[in-house]
């Protein structure tokens, strides 16, 4: 049973954090396509706006994750 509890909270602290990443990345190119060929977003910035997304998102993205995988686990 420790094993599956261990198994399901590195699965919901994976999968929202890697989700709340590729959020962040998606917004940013997003913005550098809006924004035009010119545009560039130093790495500073970006890391900031990643961090931005991980505090931000996790309450609700967390829950949700957290909520669809006891199901998937619960099935499997």
């Amino acid at each position: 049973m420790v094993r599956r509890l261990a198994a399901y909270v590195s699965a919901v602290l994976i999968t929202t954090i890697l989700g709340s990443i590729a959020h962040s990345l998606f917004i940013q190119q997003a913005w550098i396509s809006a924004a035009g060929a010119d545009a560039q977003i130093p790495m500073g910035e970006r890391i900031s706006w990643i961090t931005h997304d991980l505090i931000g998102l996790q309450p609700l993205y967390g829950g949700l994750i957290a909520a669809a995988l006891l199901v998937a686990f619960l099935a499997s």
